[in-house]
């Protein structure tokens, strides 16, 4: 993510939210890439909240309506979830994938929620969904053979 040379004194930092999605996107790409499954309606619903504590802090609550996001966003548009995911941010075809994304957009956030989009948290959110999904899409295939 750094080059070292090119940071000679001082530091420098990412918010833990962007490198926990870039590391997400990262394992998704090595995993499953352009060809990762694209069919998730007998995934059951999967439990965001697993490892939560009852109540849970504000940026908990954050990563967890992200997260949700993300699933719901992969379920509407799995095929441009995936392309998105893969494509190269800054990228027209990530602008492209973003704006077909849009109308899966408009259902998947959670009344009540309040949260802050950019491309680099709406690719995060993808990412993770998509992920799970296709884990958990993945697990299912392996267990019934």
């Amino acid at each position: 993510m750094v080059i070292a040379d090119c940071l000679s004194h001082g530091e420098i930092r990412f918010p833990a939210n962007i490198v926990r999605s870039a590391v997400i996107e990262a394992v998704y790409i090595e995993q499953y890439g352009r060809s990762g499954p694209t069919e998730f309606s007998q995934v059951p619903p999967i439990d965001y909240l697993a490892g939560y504590p009852a109540e849970l802090p504000g940026k908990a609550r954050s990563v967890v309506a992200l997260a949700r996001f993300g699933d719901c966003v992969s379920r509407k548009d799995p095929i441009n979830a995936r392309a998105l995911v893969v494509s190269f941010p800054g990228s027209g075809d990530e602008t492209q994938r973003l704006g077909s994304l849009g109308p899966a957009f408009n259902g998947c956030v959670i009344q009540g929620e309040k949260l802050t989009f950019s491309k680099s948290v709406i690719r995060g959110a993808v990412s993770e969904g998509l992920f799970r999904l296709s884990r958990a899409t993945t697990q299912a295939q392996l267990g019934s053979n």
